[in-house]
């Protein structure tokens, strides 16, 4: 009877191990430049903002892609004032002498999406190591993306993925994801999430942040994202075979 107990213990700690091993391990994606900083270049055609000077924006985000139009830039946060994101609500990445950074980062710059048409936005592909495509492997896989987000007035960000190519042209298949600001000049952290189905599996990805809502630009930074594979089925039966004839082999050598 002690035997046919142990037997059983044996087996649920097997099972008991390989669910831990079944525990998905979150992987971190690089999102390059996501946190704004590289030296941007260029003028920018349309201005968001007054009064402030032309010099603090630029119409080229290096490493992100937008539309045609010039319809997004960098600002350099060093020279924020209360017509902007506000001297009493610094973001992750804004400072200066009289207000230091409340999150305890560092930096001076963050992107600005202009408002009012859903197509303006800035989009960049999934990698693993910068270069090499991302892809869901299985189904079940979940996707995260984490962003801070301000504006001056009641506005919405709204995060899109896209899939097989770039977007506008690659095919959506998140939801409406659109992520209202609870109090404008103030930086607020927001995460989209996607859970992959076998119609995404091994196809290239890109994410998306545009306008959704409101009448001023949606102000972003500290962009990051990760994913979280789930072990296949087959795997996971195997490994639990596998322990449970390795256990019960350690058990008939001790009888």
């Amino acid at each position: 009877m002690t035997r046919k107990i142990t037997l059983i213990a044996l087996v649920v700690c097997s099972f008991a191990l390989t669910a831990v091993v079944a525990q998905a391990t979150t992987i971190s994606l690089p999102i390059t430049n996501g946190d704004f900083e590289a030296t941007p270049t260029g003028a920018i055609g349309l201005y968001p903002f007054s009064p402030s000077p032309y010099s603090n924006y630029s119409g080229t985000i290096p490493s992100w892609s937008q539309p045609a139009q010039d319809t997004a830039g960098v600002y350099t946060g060093s020279s924020v004032n209360s017509q902007t994101v506000g001297s009493s609500s610094p973001g992750p990445y804004f400072k200066d002498t009289w207000n230091p950074d409340t999150h305890g980062l560092s930096g001076s710059r963050y992107a600005y999406i202009v408002n009012s048409l859903p197509q303006w936005a800035i989009w960049q592909q999934l990698t693993t190591d910068g270069t090499t495509p991302f892809t869901f492997a299985t189904v079940g896989d979940v996707l995260t993306v984490n962003f801070w987000q301000n504006s001056t007035k009641a506005s919405s960000l709204a995060v899109q993925l896209f899939r097989d190519s770039a977007p506008p042209e690659g095919t959506r298949i998140d939801g409406a994801a659109n992520f209202a600001l609870t109090t404008p000049w103030t930086w607020q952290s927001d995460t989209f999430t996607y859970t992959a189905t076998s119609a995404d599996l091994a196809k290239p990805l890109w994410f998306r942040l545009g306008w959704g809502s409101g009448l001023a630009q949606p102000l972003v930074d500290d962009v990051t994202a990760s994913y979280t594979p789930i072990p296949e089925p087959s795997t996971l039966v195997l490994l639990a075979a596998g322990l449970v004839g390795l256990l019960c082999y350690a058990w008939r050598k001790r009888r």
